[in-house]
């Protein structure tokens, strides 16, 4: 929903609070209220729902302090989706609230329960922040502490019965070939999606796709593995340095992607700078050309050398993602699908440097920092040594793929 409709609630609240223009505040609820119930809202959404459903609740009971006293408490909670302020910062004006009118408000707020989404939402990138956990922590310092716990023994638990599996359990001569590293990434992924479903307590659940890839494609790797472990014969015929290059390829090959998201944001942090709108910038991502290629933004604001780089790093990594999985253990792919490796790690180098480069400047207005605090302590501190080595990292793995091929080759 848009920031101008929580605007208009927020004055709708305000005039509530002086009892003037109920009419016309109660109508700019209705609509706001219309506008969520339409959307598949989040779960600052539901809060939002709560304030409007129990302000018209308070409204009909005809008290006028009462109201007055409510209106005053959530006329800045239309602030929490907009970013600016957390649920976190209101428990001393809701506590009071509730000393002097019952125990009953927010109630449904404040308990530790999981919230499952179909999709990740849209601010889902904030679950990675160093702060991410900061509120519901202060809330339920007793409950995050077992659902870290929780957390951690999800994502691993998988890995050690898999490994205690296969080297106490069923040790056969067997455990060195290579479909062992198959199903240590099965269950690493099995962990991943039980990680996922933990998360869920503390209101940073990814979506069910992401849980039903990680928990249905890990488990399908194990299956595998355990099949070519106990089943050897049909080894010898497979070149095992090769097959065991395929598997780490596509283990680092996501790794890429990962570069290509941090390019994206530096776009987005670019064309901001511009004073272009972000919802200028969703409309003219729609579609899906548009949204890869930045078609139309190319077009209206002429992305210059960005708009192709990113049009030869996607296509270039769509044909080495079917090249790599199709044909990675085939010995004659292996240069083909080196050179385009080698291209598109140098290609992540200069993404990298331009995201850093974007990066400092939208928040210390430099295109590089010796070293600053960038907000969540010295530990997450932002430095140009750490630009560097982000850049480095890939232009090392197109060395190392490199040589590696060239020994298999020659």
């Amino acid at each position: 929903m848009s920031e101008t409709l929580y605007t208009e609630l927020q004055r709708a609240f305000a005039d509530i609070r002086f009892l003037q223009r109920m009419d016309e505040a109660q109508k700019t609820m209705k609509q706001v209220k219309k506008e969520l119930q339409k959307n598949k809202h989040s779960d600052d959404g539901d809060l939002i729902l709560y304030c409007i459903d129990t302000m018209f609740d308070i409204i009909n009971e005809r008290k006028s302090q009462k109201i007055q006293d409510f209106a005053d408490l959530v006329h800045d909670i239309p602030e929490i989706p907009m970013g600016k302020r957390s649920f976190y910062s209101f428990n001393d004006e809701i506590e009071a609230f509730r000393r002097k009118y019952g125990e009953k408000y927010f109630r449904d707020f404040e308990k530790v329960k999981p919230r499952f989404n179909k999709r990740a939402s849209k601010n889902s990138w904030t679950y990675f922040l160093p702060n991410a956990d900061d509120e519901f922590k202060a809330m339920h310092p007793r409950a995050y502490f077992w659902i870290r716990i929780l957390g951690v023994l999800a994502l691993f638990v998988p890995q050690i019965c898999y490994v205690a599996m296969m080297f106490f359990v069923f040790f056969t001569e067997h455990c060195e070939n290579c479909f062992v590293l198959v199903g240590y990434i099965g269950s690493f992924m099995v962990g991943i999606g039980l990680f996922n479903l933990v998360a869920a307590f503390v209101h940073q659940y990814l979506g069910h796709k992401l849980t039903a890839i990680c928990i249905g494609g890990g488990g399908l790797l194990v299956a595998v593995s355990l099949f070519a472990v106990f089943n050897p014969q049909i080894l010898p015929s497979m070149d095992m340095d090769i097959f065991m290059h395929y598997i780490l390829s596509l283990v680092w090959l996501p790794l890429l992607a990962g570069y290509y998201y941090l390019f994206r944001c530096g776009v987005t942090k670019l064309l901001e700078s511009k004073k272009i709108r972000r919802s200028m910038l969703n409309k003219l991502k729609k579609g899906a050309k548009n949204f890869w290629w930045y078609e139309a933004l190319h077009a209206e604001y002429n992305l210059g050398v960005i708009y192709y780089l990113n049009k030869v790093f996607t296509i270039a990594f769509a044909v080495l993602s079917f090249s790599m999985v199709t044909f990675g253990f085939i010995k004659f792919m292996l240069i083909p699908n080196m050179v385009l490796y080698v291209i598109l790690c140098v290609l992540s180098s200069a993404m990298s440097v331009f995201a850093s480069v974007q990066h400092n400047m939208d928040k210390y207005g430099k295109p590089f920092v010796l070293l600053e605090n960038s907000g969540y302590g010295f530990r997450h501190a932002d430095s140009v040594v750490h630009d560097i080595l982000r850049a480095a990292v890939v232009l090392l793995l197109a060395w190392v793929e490199y040589k590696v091929v060239m020994d298999f080759v020659f």
